[in-house]
């Protein structure tokens, strides 16, 4: 059954969000690269209680502070639509899906209310995210999804993303429609039971070592076990000899870096005060970097670039 809540306080609005998995984190349970903020590892910590208690991020607070201008433009835009700004919490008791819809919206042309969820995006990530592979404006896949789930949990038989986009160029919106798919809601149901199912077997998902690194160092806590004996453990040894094969990577590249170095230092004590020398095919240059000074006092420093191959018919890298 779906219920809906009065949101009266923060408080008591992220400890009712704590216990339901949200519209906004869903997309995390496709897979550890779909949502750009969260993997299934660090949504089950999270929700289990391992990691430190949700809070209204920065990010949040933008977005509410943002959400009124937002709903007043596009009132301007769409004039003959309604738009009223959401207040309330709902999740279903029994899958434990929940969602904060930002807005509720109607329109001439379409039968029935709507959801419209509400973004604030930098310039540079509604670039990067909000396009697709022929340059069109698209809705990412995890705010496509959050908004599915928001229009499933409202009753809503249409829905729609609202994207601020924050730079130095006014104020602009893009309005995007959401196709609703039930097949989506059915499949993210299963994908629900299956991690409250894994939450009371105590089955987590495996980290991705990559992005779940910072999670994976909040979560451990030394001291409060027993040795461990890996010596059988042939994947353990196989980290331990590659960890030492890279640590004498890096070490020869430290040790490159600064013959490089020095034999930069060499070479423009060679040329003096000359702009360029030649050595057979190479010829090698050296400019001046100037550093402005702000807090700093100004410096700048000469970089030597070669350019050719020693041997006829020989590629070198520069």
């Amino acid at each position: 059954m779906i219920k809906s809540w009065a949101i009266t306080n923060s408080s008591d609005w992220l400890e009712r969000r704590r216990h339901n998995i949200n519209a906004s984190e869903v997309a995390a349970l496709f897979g550890p690269r779909v949502h750009p903020f969260l993997t299934p590892y660090k949504l089950y910590a999270s929700k289990i209680g391992r990691l430190s208690a949700e809070t209204d991020t920065p990010a949040m607070r933008r977005g509410k502070k943002f959400e009124p201008i937002v709903i007043d433009i596009l009132k301007e835009e769409h004039p003959d639509w309604t738009f009223n700004k959401a207040d309330t919490y709902l999740w279903d008791d029994e899958t434990r899906l929940g969602a904060t819809p930002d807005c509720y919206a109607e329109r001439p042309e379409s039968y029935g209310p709507a959801i419209v969820q509400i973004k604030t995006v930098g310039q540079f990530a509604f670039k990067k995210h909000w396009h697709d592979e022929h340059g069109n404006i698209a809705v990412p896949t995890w705010v496509a999804v959050q908004a599915s789930v928001e229009a499933f949990l409202t009753g809503a038989t249409w829905a729609g993303v609202a994207a601020l986009k924050l730079g130095d160029g006014g104020i602009e919106i893009a309005y995007i429609d959401i196709p609703l798919k039930m097949h989506l809601i059915r499949t993210i149901e299963q994908m629900v039971a299956d991690f409250w199912q894994r939450v009371a077997e105590d089955r987590p998902y495996p980290p991705d070592f990559g992005l779940d690194r910072n999670v994976i160092l909040d979560l451990y806590d030394t001291g409060w076990n027993a040795r461990l004996d890996f010596s059988n453990d042939a994947e353990f040894r196989a980290m331990l000899l590659r960890r030492d094969g890279l640590k004498g990577i890096i070490k020869a590249g430290k040790d490159a870096t600064d013959e490089r170095k020095e034999i930069d230092v060499r070479i423009i004590h060679r040329l003096g005060n000359a702009s360029a020398a030649i050595c057979g095919k190479k010829t090698v240059t050296v400019r001046v970097i100037k550093r402005k000074g702000y807090e700093v006092k100004p410096t700048q420093w000469p970089m030597v670039n070669i350019m050719g191959n020693e041997e006829e018919g020989v590629e070198e890298d520069e």
